[in-house]
Formats: structure tokens, C-alpha cells, sequence
């Protein structure tokens, strides 16, 4: 989301000496979220390639959404034993994995093509199983970090 303009809400708080590399946003779990505008370069077709990444602590291991758009129904979260990307009203790839409260990860969904096994989520750099993603995925609403797009689930 480089050169976009972030909106905070509630009390999100940015923590120095605590990130993997610079600087966090700390979600307490009640309230707080980061919001980001729309933006024509968040339509994406289906045939565009894309990836969308990021680097996590869950205080709790619990259903958690990390970033969503809520009217074109997508969201990277962990929900019952695995992390996920969340689009068009399914499941499109996910990771199995038994998260460790407190622990670093570095998740990413990564969609290179419309056809079969041409997607995939990945943990830590290693690769979910590959999966098929051709949605098109357009909105008239922004990003939301934090909290899931309908306006529940917030981070902790």
C-alpha cells in the first residue's frame, strides 16, 4: 500500500523495537483498525497477477481478519487451523498451520494466472496447496487492516 494515504481508527498505536524489520501497528483487539481509501489500483481483473503480504503477531490465536474489502468480499485472515485468503465468498488457498501466539509469520496470498493451480497461500515462505482464483475482484470501497471488512473480527 505504498503512496496511500492510511486513516487510523480507534487506537491503533505504531511500536517502535517490536517489528520484524521497523516499525508495527499494535491492534489491542477492541476497535482498532487502519483504513485506506479506494483506489483504481486495488480493481484487479481476473487475469491480473498479484500478491498481497504482510508480516503478523497474534497476541491470541483466534479468528482473527488482518486486512479486508468489504464489498468485493476479501480478507487475509486465520480462521480454524489455517490461514487464508478469503475472496468472492470462498476460500480461494490457505496454509494449515497451528499459529504460535506471539510468533512472527510472514503470510502472502499470491495469485499468478486465472487458470487451475495458479494461486496459493503461503506461511513463512513455504507454499500452500496450489489453488484456482478467477474472480475479478473491483470495488467502490477502500482497505480496511485490522478488522474484517463488515466492521467485526478486529485484530489482536
Amino acid at each position: 500500500m505504498t503512496g496511500k494515504q492510511l486513516t487510523y481508527n480507534g487506537n491503533v498505536k505504531l511500536v517502535p523495537n517490536v517489528a520484524k524489520f521497523g516499525k508495527c501497528a499494535y491492534f489491542d483487539g477492541t476497535g482498532d483498525y487502519l483504513t485506506v481509501p479506494d483506489s483504481a489500483d486495488f480493481d484487479l481483473t481476473n487475469t491480473d497477477p498479484f500478491t498481497f503480504e504482510m508480516w503478523v503477531k497474534m497476541d491470541t490465536v483466534a479468528l482473527t481478519y488482518f486486512a479486508a474489502r468489504e464489498t468485493s468480499l476479501m480478507s487475509m485472515r486465520y480462521q480454524g487451523g489455517q490461514f487464508d485468503f478469503f475472496g468472492a465468498a470462498a476460500v480461494k488457498a490457505y496454509y494449515t498451520v497451528t499459529p504460535v501466539a506471539g510468533v512472527w509469520y510472514h503470510i502472502a496470498y499470491s495469485k499468478w494466472g486465472n487458470g487451475a493451480n495458479q494461486c496459493a497461500f503461503f506461511v513463512n515462505g513455504k507454499m500452500g496447496t496450489p489453488a484456482t482464483d478467477d474472480e475479478t475482484y473491483s470495488s467502490t470501497s477502500g482497505y480496511e487492516i485490522g478488522r474484517a471488512g463488515n466492521g467485526t473480527g478486529y485484530l489482536t
